[in-house]
Parts: C-alpha cells; sequence; structure tokens
C-alpha cells in the first residue's frame, strides 16, 4: 500500500499546531542541538517540521512564509523580517589527522598561510565568509570551492584534499582520518540570530522564541 500523497499538515490533527523551523548549522551538539532537543520535550504538542539548508535560502523561505522561523549565522539579510542575535560559537580548522598542525592544541591563522581551503558554494551555515575573513592575514595558497555537503567536504579532508573550517556545532559528528582545532583570537567569531517575520502570531513560534532567549 502505497502512503498518501500530501502535505504533512494535510494529515496534522485539527488542535495540532506545527512549527516549521529553519536551520543552518549543524545539528551534532551544541546550543541550537539543545534548543531543539528543549522545545520538543517542553511542547509535545507542537509538531516541528525542520528544514536543514543554507542561510540564504533560510531567510528566503521565512520571508515567503515557507518557514515560521530560522536560526542562521549572523543576522536576517532582509529588512522585512525580525531577528534577534542568540549565542556565538568558536571557529574550528577542519584538519587531516595526519597533518603536521594536528600536534598543536590550537592553530595560529598564520600557520594556516600556503594551505588549501576547501569550501562549499552550499555555504554550510555562513560560517566560511567569517573563517576567510579572520585569515586576511594570513593568504591561503588556493581556495577551492567545491559542490559538496558537509559530510562529503570532511571526507575531502580526511583524503588530504586541504583543510576546511567550521563552527562548534559541528564537532560531535565523527569523521574518519579528521581532527578538529580551534583558530586563535576566533573562540566568540560565530554569531547565530533567530528571524522570523514579524506578523506571524504563532503561539508556538512564541515559545520557540522564548525558549531560544533563555538558552544563552
Amino acid at each position: 500500500m502505497g502512503l498518501p500523497a500530501g502535505r504533512p499538515e494535510d494529515f496534522r490533527p485539527a488542535d495540532r499546531d506545527v512549527l516549521r523551523i529553519g536551520v543552518a548549522s549543524s545539528l551534532s551538539c551544541g546550543r541550537l542541538r539543545g534548543l531543539l532537543r528543549g522545545f520538543r520535550a517542553a511542547a509535545p504538542g507542537v509538531d516541528v517540521l525542520v528544514a536543514a539548508l543554507p542561510r540564504d535560502t533560510v531567510a528566503h523561505r521565512v520571508k515567503e512564509g515557507l518557514l515560521d522561523v530560522g536560526v542562521v549565522c549572523e543576522g536576517a539579510s532582509s529588512p522585512a523580517l525580525r531577528s534577534e542575535a542568540l549565542w556565538r560559537e568558536a571557529l574550528f580548522v577542519v584538519l587531516p589527522a595526519d597533518h603536521s598542525l594536528a600536534r598543536d592544541n590550537a592553530v595560529d591563522p598564520a600557520r594556516l598561510t600556503g594551505q588549501t581551503l576547501l569550501t562549499s558554494r552550499s555555504d554550510l551555515g555562513g560560517v566560511e565568509r567569517l573563517f576567510q575573513s579572520a585569515l586576511t592575514d594570513a593568504p591561503l595558497l588556493a581556495v577551492l570551492p567545491t559542490e559538496a555537503d558537509r559530510e562529503t567536504l570532511f571526507n575531502l579532508v580526511a583524503l588530504g584534499f586541504g583543510v576546511a573550517m567550521t563552527s562548534a556545532s559541528a564537532l560531535g559528528a565523527y569523521y574518519p582520518g579528521v581532527v578538529y582545532r580551534p583558530l586563535l583570537g576566533c573562540e566568540n567569531a560565530v554569531p547565530y540570530a533567530a528571524l522570523w517575520r514579524g506578523d506571524n502570531r504563532k503561539a508556538a513560534l512564541a515559545h520557540f522564541l522564548g525558549a531560544a532567549r533563555s538558552s544563552f
């Protein structure tokens, strides 16, 4: 028997609310993971739909009313959206396990001079532009954009194609042959914010924003 066609909300009991959340961050650890877990436990009567998308896509879908709230790196890019700063995370360098810099507890940006930086055209949450701005005094040998998600990008690092970057929220995932090292001077470099439409009056949205504010 095939599954019925339609949207998830078409099959939801009338007395249940739904909150559509867009995230441009890893959920393997960190504040956002804890926020979603806490909200799920505190609001069992709300069906939560989570979409993991690039930051600009999250902002666009919130603006169009396709998502109720987004949690993204940096603030809203549209004046049509309300935005509120939440928390900040550290920047980490993603290195092959046998890389010479992997022996250090933290990485001095100057020591990355001459490395190949692998980036993703999918943006991976907006962290990449922050990382590159932090390396203005350490010009890289090459910046190599790829059509890759986080898993593929980090596996390319493990295979020796270059180094990458991430925020602290991705440190809960294990990738064979990869290590994470904090970037010196970037302990609070990645700002995360909630963004939503001011005309969205959902009680579930107000509850989620309250939980987000109390999480830091």
